[in-house]
Protein backbone atom coordinates (compact mmCIF):
# COMPACT_ATOMS: atom_id res chain seq x y z
CA UNK A 1 0.00 0.00 0.00
CA UNK A 2 1.42 3.43 -0.97
CA UNK A 3 0.87 6.80 0.63
CA UNK A 4 0.15 9.97 -1.37
CA UNK A 5 3.91 10.56 -1.94
CA UNK A 6 4.56 7.20 -3.59
CA UNK A 7 6.19 5.68 -0.51
CA UNK A 8 5.05 2.53 1.27
CA UNK A 9 2.78 3.13 4.23
CA UNK A 10 3.86 1.82 7.61
CA UNK A 11 1.53 -0.90 8.71
CA UNK A 12 0.59 -1.61 12.31
CA UNK A 13 2.50 -4.90 12.04
CA UNK A 14 5.76 -3.18 11.10
CA UNK A 15 5.33 -0.71 13.95
CA UNK A 16 4.67 -3.54 16.39
CA UNK A 17 7.74 -5.40 15.15
CA UNK A 18 9.91 -2.31 15.63
CA UNK A 19 8.57 -1.85 19.16
CA UNK A 20 9.24 -5.47 20.09
CA UNK A 21 12.79 -5.30 18.72
CA UNK A 22 13.43 -2.16 20.76
CA UNK A 23 12.26 -3.91 23.93
CA UNK A 24 14.28 -7.12 23.49
CA UNK A 25 17.31 -5.97 25.55
CA UNK A 26 15.03 -5.14 28.50
CA UNK A 27 13.57 -8.66 28.47
CA UNK A 28 16.96 -10.07 29.43
CA UNK A 29 17.58 -7.53 32.23
CA UNK A 30 18.15 -8.74 35.78
CA UNK A 31 17.70 -7.23 39.22
CA UNK A 32 20.55 -7.70 41.71
CA UNK A 33 19.68 -7.11 45.37
CA UNK A 34 22.20 -5.88 47.95
CA UNK A 35 21.67 -5.98 51.73
CA UNK A 36 24.56 -5.18 54.07
CA UNK A 37 22.85 -6.92 57.04
CA UNK A 38 21.66 -10.22 55.58
CA UNK A 39 23.61 -10.47 52.33
CA UNK A 40 26.57 -12.60 51.30
CA UNK A 41 28.71 -12.03 48.20
CA UNK A 42 28.52 -15.78 47.52
CA UNK A 43 24.74 -15.41 47.03
CA UNK A 44 23.21 -15.01 43.55
CA UNK A 45 21.84 -11.53 44.34
CA UNK A 46 18.15 -12.41 44.34
CA UNK A 47 15.72 -10.73 46.74
CA UNK A 48 15.70 -13.93 48.86
CA UNK A 49 19.52 -14.28 48.73
CA UNK A 50 20.98 -10.79 48.37
CA UNK A 51 24.60 -9.82 47.90
CA UNK A 52 26.45 -8.06 50.72
CA UNK A 53 28.34 -5.37 48.77
CA UNK A 54 27.45 -2.90 46.05
CA UNK A 55 30.84 -3.61 44.46
CA UNK A 56 29.97 -7.29 43.93
CA UNK A 57 26.60 -6.37 42.44
CA UNK A 58 28.23 -3.81 40.12
CA UNK A 59 30.72 -6.46 38.98
CA UNK A 60 27.92 -8.93 38.18
CA UNK A 61 25.47 -6.50 36.61
CA UNK A 62 25.48 -5.87 32.91
CA UNK A 63 23.83 -3.47 30.51
CA UNK A 64 20.14 -3.02 31.31
CA UNK A 65 20.39 -4.60 34.77
CA UNK A 66 19.31 -2.88 37.98
CA UNK A 67 21.12 -3.05 41.32
CA UNK A 68 18.65 -2.59 44.19
CA UNK A 69 20.30 -1.43 47.40
CA UNK A 70 18.70 -2.06 50.83
CA UNK A 71 18.89 0.47 53.65
CA UNK A 72 22.20 0.45 55.47
CA UNK A 73 25.66 1.96 55.69
CA UNK A 74 27.94 0.66 52.93
CA UNK A 75 31.56 1.59 53.65
CA UNK A 76 33.09 0.77 50.30
CA UNK A 77 34.35 2.39 47.15
CA UNK A 78 32.39 1.24 44.11
CA UNK A 79 34.23 0.99 40.82
CA UNK A 80 32.31 0.70 37.56
CA UNK A 81 35.25 -0.51 35.48
CA UNK A 82 32.98 -2.23 32.98
CA UNK A 83 31.81 1.17 31.71
CA UNK A 84 34.58 1.15 29.12
CA UNK A 85 32.78 -1.78 27.51
CA UNK A 86 29.38 -0.08 27.82
CA UNK A 87 28.35 -2.89 30.11
CA UNK A 88 27.42 -0.93 33.21
CA UNK A 89 24.07 -1.47 34.91
CA UNK A 90 21.34 0.88 33.82
CA UNK A 91 20.47 1.76 37.42
CA UNK A 92 21.75 1.63 40.96
CA UNK A 93 18.61 2.17 43.03
CA UNK A 94 17.83 2.32 46.72
CA UNK A 95 15.15 -0.07 47.95
CA UNK A 96 13.59 2.63 50.15
CA UNK A 97 11.90 5.97 49.47
CA UNK A 98 14.36 8.86 49.23
CA UNK A 99 13.73 11.87 51.45
CA UNK A 100 15.25 15.31 51.53
CA UNK A 101 18.21 15.61 53.89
Amino acid sequence: MMNGKGKPMKTPLSLLTALLLALLPALDAEDFHVDIRRGDDANPGSSAQPLKTISKAAALAGAGDTVRIATGVYREAVSLEQSARQNIPSALRPNWPLRSW
